[in-house]
């Protein structure tokens, strides 16, 4: 969302409209954009799961649906963060957008984890988790880290393009 905010600034500081005036096709502008926020996103993944793996020891599984997992988790954070980004008409509104829908979210993607430890699963959690793109996100990872095999891991990686889908769209 932080990557994605730049174009918020970009059209309060009067740039983005000046791009828009010059013979580059407003698509590769804002591809290129969408590139950005890709690739940091990439950066950013892969460093955290490289350095969970090597300072903490964490065991994301075989590599391909670890690495299928990641993939799903940078497409739908990318995505969502543009989309939030396209409701918003200024920074100011970004940061409380940002602090307060990124926290919600963030913790209705992983609120199972809140509950681990407790002697009767709540079914109802894993529902709860799916109503917001980070439970995909977490779901992949954690089937990853259990071993799960690529063909179960796939349809949630599915799920998360679809997502990724409507949120660009």
């Amino acid at each position: 969302a932080a990557t994605s905010e730049s174009i918020l600034r970009e059209d309060e500081r009067g740039t983005l409209p000046r791009l828009f005036t010059t013979p580059t096709r407003v698509t590769n502008i804002l591809g290129g954009k969408f590139i950005a926020v890709a690739l940091t996103l990439l950066g950013q993944v892969g460093f955290l799961l490289l350095f969970g793996r090597l300072v903490f020891g964490i065991r994301w599984g075989s590599l391909f649906p670890a690495i299928l997992a990641g993939l799903g988790l940078v497409l739908l954070a990318g995505t969502f963060g543009v989309f939030l980004v396209s409701l918003l008409k200024n920074t100011r509104q970004g940061s409380i957008v940002f602090g307060g829908v990124m926290t919600v979210t963030g913790m209705l993607g992983i609120i199972k984890m809140f509950t681990m430890g407790a002697t009767t699963p709540n079914h109802a959690l894993d529902i709860v988790s799916l109503l917001v793109p980070q439970g995909w996100a977490m779901r992949s990872l954690t089937l990853a880290m259990d071993a799960a095999p690529f063909m179960e891991i796939l349809p949630w990686f599915g799920g998360a393009i679809l997502l990724s889908g409507l949120f660009f769209l």
